[in-house]
């Protein structure tokens, strides 16, 4: 067994969450998630679904399992650049390229499928991972433009309360509570669409635009 295969195995806490899980019939292991660096390809508490790379090269648009060098923790962000250097990476949910350069060595897997109760999604790599990669980055620079822009009459919006009064009361946002493995979340969804999340490292309530001026945030529950 290589060295990769072993490290792969190790009982690791890491930026990704808990511990990796003992591998399945295919010989992929798990890992819970946690954090926001990779949304929206990833979201909080999946258990995220991994193979290894004996055969398959590391490339450009893969979501990667790794451990950056002279760190303790591991990290899965996509692979967006390979250079004489190595491979460079960086979080969907983030505009700057990661501080360190991989090798090969450094990355243990890919990430090829996220879960969450019975759901489950296949997270893609190489061509149409690039592409899903491409895709969030203009998204956040469209993102923020917008803000930028209209940020201020948005917030005043917001804050202002008039058409938190205006919606009927059968239209109104719902809190509901889902139960994980041993995680709890709290969502907020209008009809069966998730419209928030309640974020606990931040202890605050995450409202997507343009619902959130709908929504009187004070009213909300503080989960504990």
């Amino acid at each position: 067994m290589s060295q990769r295969n072993q490290t792969a195995w190790l009982p690791v806490y890491s930026k990704t969450g808990l511990p990796l899980h003992h591998s399945d019939s295919k010989g992929n292991y798990f890992c819970a998630h946690r954090g926001t660096s990779m949304n929206p390809t990833l979201s909080r508490q999946e258990l995220l679904e991994i193979t290894g790379y004996d055969v398959k090269k590391p490339e450009i648009g893969d979501v990667a399992f790794f451990l950056p060098p002279h760190e303790k923790d591991y990290c899965v962000h996509r692979i967006i650049k390979k250079g004489p250097e190595g491979f460079f990476t960086r979080g969907d949910n983030n505009s700057d390229i990661d501080a360190w350069v991989l090798q090969e060595e450094d990355i243990y897997g890919r990430v090829i499928a996220a879960h969450q109760g019975q759901r489950s999604r296949k997270i893609y790599g190489g061509l149409p991972g690039r592409l899903a990669g491409i895709s969030c980055l203009a998204r956040r620079k469209t993102n923020a433009l917008i803000v930028t822009l209209l940020g201020p009459v948005y917030r005043a919006v917001c804050n202002g309360g008039l058409l938190h009064r205006l919606i009927p009361l059968r239209l109104k946002p719902q809190v509901a509570t889902f139960q994980s493995n041993k995680n709890t979340s709290h969502k907020l969804l209008l009809g069966k669409q998730v419209i928030g999340s309640y974020d606990y490292a931040l202890l605050k309530w995450q409202i997507k635009r343009p619902y959130r001026i709908f929504i009187n945030e004070s009213s909300l529950p503080k989960p504990r």
